[in-house]
């Protein structure tokens, strides 16, 4: 017997059915900023705000748990922000497109006395057994929630559409989940759902009917929320190196975001306003800035009028530091800015997607940077430019490996500081045409400097001495010396600018 959309029975599951089930994962999304700043809960409308750090985190361990546990056939998302980030990074990890749903309500329902148990579709009816669903009799106090489950059923009813005998996965809002779960029971406003970030809920469909057979289920996620980085045995060694450092890079910044994001606030805006001047117009582009960290070059990019820009980085406290400067400022430009979690040599785009891209201070975490260069380059638009501004070495090498030990003792996962031609040589491997570079200075204050990534007192007394011993001979090519008690020192970069042809 074929069910009629208005079948109305649900039961748990205590066996599986020997045929492959159609299954629906309801996922919650990640934590959001707005749970974590209250200055932001009484000013964000329901669906713009982001993930937190521990919400990337909790994404984190879901993709992965779905990964090694599930067969997903179709990922989506509702159009609230944080359901898609989170339905974004579970596309990354199981190398799934997603659907965003445009027409899932972004809010819950409310309160309802009355039980909406034809909310979730059947299979396509029989030609014996085609009735009608039973009505549902409609009061003016129940009006409001009863166009919310009107919606949520019309797009059940698309999204299940030759979708039978598969697995669904929907990642949207506690709200919706708990409304579409309490739809089942006869009496739903006298059940009190518990939905929690990132969780799974399961409906399936089995013998006739729609079961419930998981409810908030959080095995996905270890306690504490803690990610050790894994050496794959499957990757080549300077594979496994180049990980094992970006985990180590990854580390620092997720401890020091919020030391690193105040002690940019004033100074690097100013460099990154620079930034912008040489790389030209920005205006009606599509932007990306890999590398982002605390979000300021994404927005100064959306104020020069950029179309869209959108960040990416590999710590998800960064992540929530540049969210947060985004939705604590009020320029309008701002939310034409995203930010994702991805890493440099891996990104989450199609090719030829963005008009420029930018990097910025991150090369000098990679031995081998031409994989995030080649990487950059496929997702640029025949035309486009890739503007790099990197660390700059003085081209005496012995003066180049004092830099580096400098900097590798402030920044355990800093690698290499490189010359000019080597960078114009990078991007000329890649297939790109340098149209333009520049050498800028900027001067540093010793101690803001390694305030900045919190360094700690042995490695501060030693970055100090080794700085003191040079002064006379610029041992590393930096320029240090004395200003009354303070020691100072120029921090040269590139700035470069290459075309796609």
């Amino acid at each position: 017997m074929t069910p009629t959309i208005g079948t109305t029975a649900a039961t748990v599951a205590t066996s599986s059915s020997a045929e492959r089930a159609t299954r629906l994962l309801l996922v919650c999304h990640g934590e959001g900023l707005y749970n974590r700043y209250t200055n932001l809960s009484r000013r964000l409308i329901a669906d713009e705000g982001g993930l937190s750090a521990a919400g990337w985190e909790q994404a984190n361990s879901l993709a992965a748990w779905l990964r090694d546990h599930e067969q997903v056939d179709l990922l989506t998302s509702g159009s609230q922000l944080r359901s898609r980030l989170t339905g974004q990074r579970i596309s990354q990890v199981l190398h799934l497109p997603l659907t965003v749903i445009a027409n899932l309500p972004p809010t819950g329902p409310g309160e309802s006395s009355r039980p909406h148990a034809t909310l979730l579709p059947s299979p396509p009816a029989s030609a014996e057994n085609t009735s009608p669903p039973p009505s549902i009799g409609v009061d003016q106090a129940d009006a409001a929630i009863d166009t919310f489950f009107g919606r949520v059923q019309t797009m059940l009813a698309e999204l299940m559409t030759g979708q039978w005998g598969k697995t669904v996965v929907l990642v949207t809002h506690r709200q919706a989940i708990a409304a579409l779960i309490s739809s089942f029971f006869a009496t739903p406003n006298t059940l009190d759902i518990q939905i929690d970030e990132t969780s799974i809920s399961e409906l399936r469909w089995q013998e006739d009917r729609w079961r419930l057979v998981g409810l908030n289920r959080r095995a996905h996620l270890p306690y504490p929320l803690v990610q050790q980085p894994v050496i794959s045995p499957t990757r080549r060694s300077h594979e496994n190196e180049e990980y094992a450092n970006l985990q180590t890079v990854r580390a620092l910044y997720n401890r020091v975001a919020a030391i690193y994001a105040a002690s940019k606030k004033d100074t690097d805006l100013l460099r990154i306003q620079h930034l912008v001047r040489f790389a030209g117009p920005a205006k009606e582009m599509d932007i990306l800035d890999v590398g982002s960290g605390p979000g300021t070059l994404a927005l100064a990019l959306a104020d020069a009028g950029a179309r869209l820009v959108l960040g990416v980085d590999i710590s998800e406290a960064m992540l929530e530091q540049a969210e947060y400067l985004r939705l604590t400022t009020t320029a309008a430009s701002h939310e034409r800015v995203g930010f994702r979690l991805a890493p440099a040599h891996n990104l989450p785009f199609v090719d030829d997607r963005f008009d420029a891209v930018f990097c910025r201070l991150i090369l000098q975490y990679f031995k081998h940077p031409q994989e995030s260069i080649r990487e950059m380059v496929r997702v640029l638009k025949p035309g486009g430019s890739l503007i790099l501004a990197e660390l700059l070495s003085v081209d005496d090498p012995v003066k180049r490996a004092t830099q580096n030990a400098i900097e590798e003792r402030r920044d355990p996962g800093h690698v290499a500081a490189r010359s000019a031609d080597h960078y114009r040589k990078l991007v000329a491997e890649a297939g790109l045409v340098v149209d333009r570079s520049e050498i800028v200075t900027f001067e540093r204050e010793l101690d803001e400097w390694l305030s900045s990534l919190d360094a700690g007192l042995e490695d501060r007394q030693a970055v100090r001495e080794m700085l003191e011993a040079g002064l006379e001979t610029d041992a590393a090519g930096i320029n240090a010396r004395h200003r009354g008690k303070t020691l100072i020192f120029d921090q040269r970069m590139i700035y470069l600018k290459a075309v796609k042809p």
